[in-house]
């Protein structure tokens, strides 16, 4: 049951030079990069998240907040 909860809550995250994609706009062109995990943009949508990665220079990662531990996808 803890395993089923702990894969539920794993999301993917977007890094670069060490810091995560907290958040990005299309109408305004603006994109925010925040040292802080806890602020990052998270999704579970792989193919939106590949997409916003290849589009700002970013590296995808598998993100659990659970165990506060990302991975490179």
């Amino acid at each position: 049951m803890k395993l089923d909860i702990i894969r539920t809550k794993t999301c993917l995250v977007i890094e670069k030079d060490g810091k995560y994609l907290a958040g990005y706009g299309t109408f305004l062109g603006t994109v925010r990069w925040d040292d802080h995990l806890s602020n990052a943009w998270t999704t579970r949508d792989k193919e939106k998240a590949l997409q916003v990665a290849d589009e700002y220079g970013g590296t995808l990662m598998l993100f659990n907040p659970i165990l506060w531990r990302t991975q490179k996808l």
